[in-house]
């Protein structure tokens, strides 16, 4: 063996071993479900109980319904665009609408537009032309009347 041999497998070795992640071994032995449970609930950790909430909508909706999303934060950056685009994944199929522009201004015509309302961690006054479809200990699921 050269001595350029054996400075490239010396390399070889020391690149292998810098790179080596304790994970790699531990991931074989962790606990399947709490790390699924924990990876699920991990994009939506800013808004507990959003996810469980808009499941819940997706169940009590079909596809092509317009819902518009009502959230506690009044600013886009603020929140209003974490929950809302979280809130999109989750109703697919549906088209989803905003109540609040990037500039933080209200969207009124997007509430005409809409066949659902979905407002999670608010309390709703009663709107004219809509009625409860569905409520979770969370949020109400208000449709437009017939």
């Amino acid at each position: 063996m050269t001595w350029r041999t054996a400075v490239a497998a010396l390399v070889l070795l020391c690149l292998f071993a810098g790179a080596f992640q304790r994970a790699y071994w531990t991931i074989f032995g962790a606990d399947r479900a709490a790390l699924q449970a924990w990876l699920t609930e991990r994009p939506y950790s800013k808004m507990p109980g959003l996810r469980q909430f808009m499941t819940g909508v997706r169940d009590h909706t079909r596809d092509g319904d317009r819902i518009a999303i009502i959230l506690p934060a009044r600013r886009w950056e603020g929140g209003y665009a974490y929950g809302f685009i979280r809130s999109t994944y989750l109703l697919a199929g549906r088209r989803t609408v905003p109540l609040l522009n990037q500039g933080d201004q209200p969207l009124p015509a997007n509430l005409e537009r809409a066949t659902h309302l979905a407002a999670w961690g608010v309390a709703l006054p009663p709107i004219r032309g809509f009625e409860p479809a569905w409520r979770s200990p969370d949020g109400v699921l208000l449709q437009r009347r017939r």
